[in-house]
Order: C-alpha cells, then sequence, then structure tokens
C-alpha cells in the first residue's frame, strides 16, 4: 500500500470518527428537544402568572418561577440578567422514578434550583443538561429532584 493511499485511508478513518461523534453529540440533543413539555405563549408576565394559576387550579400541581440564565435558550430565552424571571413552569409529577431521558426537570444543587433536561442515567440518578450548554455535568438524585416540569409558560 502506497504512503498516499495509507494518508487517505487515515483521513477518512479520522473524518469518520468525527462524524460519528458530531452524530452522538447531535441525538443527545435530539433526545433533549424532544422531552421538551408544550409550552404556551401568553402577553406578559401577569398574563403568565394567572395562566399558571388557572391551570393549577383545574389540574393540581405546583408553579415555579424560571429565571433567564440561558442555559435552555431558545425554548426559554435569555433575560437581560441571569435573575430575570423569563417564564413559568407548571410541575406535574414529584416522583423521581417518573424521569427517563430527555425528561425537564427541577432539581436543586447548592444554593441553585435549575430546570434543565435528563441527559443520561447514572447510578442512582440523572446526568442533566440544558439544551444550551456544552456539557451535562450535573447529577441530579431523588434527594434533590423537585418534580416534572409538564408545562412552560413564557412571554
Amino acid at each position: 500500500m502506497t504512503t498516499r493511499v495509507r494518508q487517505i485511508l487515515i483521513g477518512c478513518g479520522s473524518g469518520g470518527l468525527l462524524a460519528f461523534a458530531l452524530y452522538l453529540g447531535w441525538s443527545s440533543q435530539l433526545v433533549l428537544e424532544l422531552g421538551l413539555p408544550p409550552k404556551q405563549t401568553v402577553a406578559n408576565r401577569v398574563e403568565g402568572l394567572l395562566y399558571a394559576q388557572r391551570h393549577v387550579e383545574i389540574l393540581g400541581g405546583n408553579i415555579v418561577a424560571i429565571c433567564g440564565t440561558g442555559s435552555m435558550a431558545p425554548y426559554i430565552r435569555k433575560g437581560d440578567k441571569p435573575t430575570d424571571i423569563v417564564a413559568y413552569g407548571l410541575i406535574g409529577s414529584t416522583t423521581f422514578s417518573d424521569v427517563k431521558r430527555g425528561t425537564v426537570c427541577i432539581y436543586a444543587y447548592g444554593d441553585i434550583v435549575a430546570i434543565h433536561g435528563a441527559a443520561e442515567k447514572s447510578g442512582e440518578g440523572w446526568i442533566m443538561s440544558g439544551l444550551h450548554n456544552s456539557r451535562s455535568d450535573i447529577l441530579m438524585n431523588a434527594k434533590n429532584f423537585r418534580g416534572i416540569i409538564s408545562k412552560v409558560i413564557v412571554w
């Protein structure tokens, strides 16, 4: 085999590995996007809260304010400041065993409460990731799990 043929084969092999790596990243992102709960768009924050309250009165559950950190963009927009409330989430199930890959959950880590998708099962918990995050590295388990987001209200 000539040196040129070896170079072509090596180039194709590394190109194939790159394509495979890109596919894995894309498929993980796709799973997270497919797990997104329905989103209701309203005119403003007040209307959003009223909508959420009506929903909870009829179907039960809880309401959580969502800050616009950008980790779930573009599904949930980034605020001017990371502390800006840009959406409300409706918590449906609070049963940890209901979490599946792609499920959007609310969970605590340290002093922070976050809303991200379940990216991968890991031991007794889930590795969580925002849609806009370049990597997944926060572990959610039964202790820090707060609930599954069943719907998001944005304005």
